[in-house]
C-alpha cells in the first residue's frame, strides 16, 4: 500500500467543509510536524473550541501537548 505524504493528508483534511474534533486533532498533529505556523494556531483554536463543546478537554490537551513538544523539535 502506498503511503500518502503528510502534506497531502493535511490538505485533504483541511478541505473538509465541516471538520469534527477528530479531524482537527489529525490536522493539528500533521501541522505540528511543520513547526509553529498560523495554520497550526488556527487548528489548535478550532480543536480547543470543539473540545469545549464536547467536554473533551483531556483529548485536546494531549494533542496540544504533543504539538508543543513536536514544534520545539522542528
Amino acid at each position: 500500500m502506498r503511503s500518502i505524504p503528510s502534506h497531502h493528508r493535511g490538505q485533504r483534511l483541511l478541505a473538509d467543509l465541516n471538520p469534527q474534533i477528530e479531524t482537527w486533532k489529525a490536522i493539528a498533529v500533521l501541522l505540528a510536524d511543520r513547526g509553529p505556523r498560523p495554520r497550526l494556531d488556527d487548528a489548535l483554536d478550532h480543536l480547543r473550541s470543539r473540545s469545549a463543546e464536547r467536554d473533551a478537554s483531556t483529548e485536546a490537551g494531549d494533542v496540544i501537548a504533543y504539538q508543543g513538544a513536536r514544534s520545539a523539535l522542528v
